[in-house]
């Protein structure tokens, strides 16, 4: 419409809806999604030049009618590709983002499962097999019988909390340090802070710590009155400038050999200790005693969060990215339109224009180099500057000033430089610095003109408007992709923490299926009936029992943790073992099974525990080879042999049998690979 009403070929009128209708042509590929987005503009290309020619046909050789034609196809081509580089880079961080939250997960998981089974392991250790270990041994730890009764029924309820599948803490009656401690054959001295004052300390830990605290300062308790000698054993409270303190000590005969790695000291009381935070030293002398000491600073109470500001700063990196790679699109599309037009506009021509886009071209290229930087630098600030009202003043040479075709004039390929100052990263005085300088060109340029023509004055104005008006709506644009970045990670977040605490949960509860498995009933019933007065624990036939219960619930709690797929197959194993009468030893590490080796491995345990007689005397290992994961078995010949070869096994290439002397050994690799 303006093209039919416009007197002439020069108006300011016709010169801005020549831009109007080019900015028309990059909104689709904003606003519509599919073929439309391309469709549409690519209709109007051809659609507005037709009615141009046929409107004005007087004016049918003008140039401006095949520059429609030539801008709007390439401002579309420009925005179609510009945004789907963009869209693709934000997919593919998309794509890294769920493969690093699966990976997550996984070891979130698979780490909950192993703290919930080592936690589990350690409660059975400190609760259950030292209560029965103790009955076992006699001497003063059942001088006082109502005492052990008390504790086989504690001991009961810690049991039945590893049974359940609810996750909630075992042996959590607790509510202090002091209840926490429940030795037998040894006296107690409390020293240091009186009760209201430890309570108030206790107050002012985290719950975990108070729990995992009491647990230790229990086992080291129970092992001055195991091993010692002592007739009495010292807990002091204290509170330190740091935190707090607690201190056991015995006159004992001392740690002989010192502490044995991996034995009970190091698995119940140091690595306990250094998963929550708690300093611990053991000081021992032969014959003159042991003096555990534990200490915990409040500030280790505030150390979390960590990974929040990590993920914050990864996304502060992706929106850099996001930023230069939208300044990469802006830039070439700007280059490749201007190269477009300044063929078509003057064909043959050495004209200005192509000056222009050469400082484009190089001013962007410069500001690409720094895209990694988390600061631009001043010299590349300087000239990004200084090009943008450069090529402003090129590119309104080429058109005269505005006199000479101006509907030709590249308004908006000269803000190139501009947008690339005020986008990447900056400080706001260098932005408005640049803005500025752009505004002056442009306000110089018009009143250096409008003597001679106050249209071309017009033009001019509407030129640099133009392109000022452009950056500020690509600043907002990028900003508000900045935005939606930032709210995008932040729902992603919260709705994978809420999912990895589901999972975590779901692995804890998962990994107390072995205690489920292993059949601890005749465990919790010796203890109930110990602890009811139904049984004596003077009784030699009921110590016995309860060294045979100690030795078969420690051989569970000493399978690896890690173990959350096999530790249930052992675990069942153990059990049927101890029922038949046949003397199983598991020797593993903490390499874990796939669920489809599991199921293998496990089976043919159990097939072959359910058919050894009773009396015979099997061990089977698990470990991790060059081969892959390998279980092997060993018992006395032919008892195995002819296990395996029954119809209840398929042995495959990956299965060695042999017969060593008097024992029989088989070898499985697994298919599957195996886990750390």
């Amino acid at each position: 419409m303006d093209w039919a009403v416009s007197p002439t070929q020069e108006s300011a009128l016709l010169f801005a809806a020549c831009w109007m209708c080019n900015l028309n042509g990059a909104l689709p590929a904003f606003l519509l999604r599919g073929k439309r987005s391309l469709w549409a503009p690519l209709a109007a290309a051809v659609t507005i030049p037709v009615l141009m020619v046929i409107v004005r046909p007087e004016w049918a050789t003008h140039p401006l009618v095949p520059a429609v034609f030539v801008t709007t196809v390439s401002i579309t081509l420009a925005t179609r590709i510009g945004l789907s580089y963009l869209a693709g880079y934000a997919d593919g961080v998309d794509a890294e983002a769920r493969q690093l939250e699966r990976a997550t997960a996984s070891l979130a998981t698979r780490k909950a499962a192993t703290y919930q089974a080592a936690e589990d392991a350690r409660v059975l250790h400190d609760t259950a097999i030292n209560t029965l270990g103790a009955i076992a041994n006699g001497g003063s730890a059942l001088a006082d019988t109502r005492a052990v009764r008390r504790r086989c029924l504690a001991d009961v309820q810690a049991i039945q909390a590893l049974r359940s599948a609810s996750g909630e803490n075992a042996a959590e009656g607790h509510h202090g340090f002091r209840e926490a401690i429940r030795p037998l054959g040894i006296k107690l001295k409390f020293t240091g802070m009186a009760d209201d004052e430890l309570a108030r300390t206790e107050a002012l830990l985290p719950a975990n710590v108070v729990r995992d605290f009491s647990r230790i300062v229990a086992e080291a308790v129970q092992n001055s009155a195991k091993h010692s000698g002592a007739d009495e054993v010292t807990v002091m409270f204290a509170r330190t400038f740091e935190g707090v303190r607690v201190m056991i000590s015995d006159e004992g005969v001392g740690i002989q050999s010192g502490v044995r790695r991996g034995g009970g000291i190091e698995r119940s009381i140091i690595e306990r200790a250094q998963k929550a935070g708690i300093q611990v030293s053991i000081n021992s002398v032969p014959e003159e005693g042991t003096t555990v000491t534990l200490d915990y600073a409040f500030d280790d109470a505030n150390d979390q969060g960590g990974d929040f500001e990590t993920d914050d700063k990864s996304v502060d990196g992706l929106v850099r990215q996001l930023r230069s790679r939208a300044v990469f699109a802006l830039s070439a599309g700007l280059v490749g339109v201007g190269v477009a037009l300044s063929a078509l506009n003057h064909p043959g021509e050495a004209t200005p224009e192509w000056l222009m886009v050469a400082v484009v071209a190089v001013a962007c290229w410069l500001a690409w180099r720094e895209r990694d930087r988390a600061q631009l630098s001043l010299a590349i600030a300087f000239v990004l500057g200084m090009a943008g009202p450069l090529a402003f003043t090129l590119s309104a040479w080429s058109v005269g000033f505005g006199r000479v075709d101006p509907t030709l004039w590249q308004a908006i390929a000269p803000t190139g430089p501009l947008l690339a100052l005020v986008i990447m990263p900056t400080s706001n005085f260098i932005r408005v610095s640049g803005f500025m300088a752009y505004a002056v060109a442009v306000g110089v340029l018009a009143f250096m003109v409008s003597p001679s023509s106050t249209e071309a004055a017009a033009v001019s104005v509407v030129a640099g408007l133009l392109g000022l008006g452009l950056v500020v709506v690509v600043l907002s644009f990028v900003r508000s992709l900045a935005d939606v970045a930032a709210r995008a990670h932040d729902e992603q977040r919260a709705a994978f923490a809420a999912n990895l605490e589901l999972a975590t949960v779901e692995a804890a509860s998962e990994s107390r299926s072995r205690w489920r498995a292993a059949g601890i009933e005749e465990s919790v019933t010796l203890l109930q009936a110990i602890g009811d007065g139904k049984m004596n624990p003077r009784d030699p036939a009921i110590r016995e029992k309860c060294a045979e219960e100690e030795a078969f619930l420690r051989q569970l709690s000493l399978l690896n943790p890690g173990l959350i797929r096999m530790g249930t197959w052992f675990s069942r194993a153990l059990n049927i073992s101890r029922q038949r009468g046949v003397g199983l030893t598991v020797r593993a590490g903490a390499a874990d099974a796939t669920v489809k080796d599991a199921r293998q491995f496990g089976q043919i345990l159990l097939s072959v525990v359910d058919v050894i007689p009773p009396g015979s005397k099997l061990t089977t290992a698990l470990f991790a080879t060059a081969r892959g994961l390998t279980m092997t078995m060993v018992a006395p010949t032919p008892h195995l042999t002819s296990a395996l070869r029954g119809s209840f096994v398929e042995l495959g290439a990956g299965c060695k049998l042999r017969t060593l002397g008097a024992q029989d050994f088989v070898e499985f690799i697994g298919v599957d690979g195996w886990e750390a």
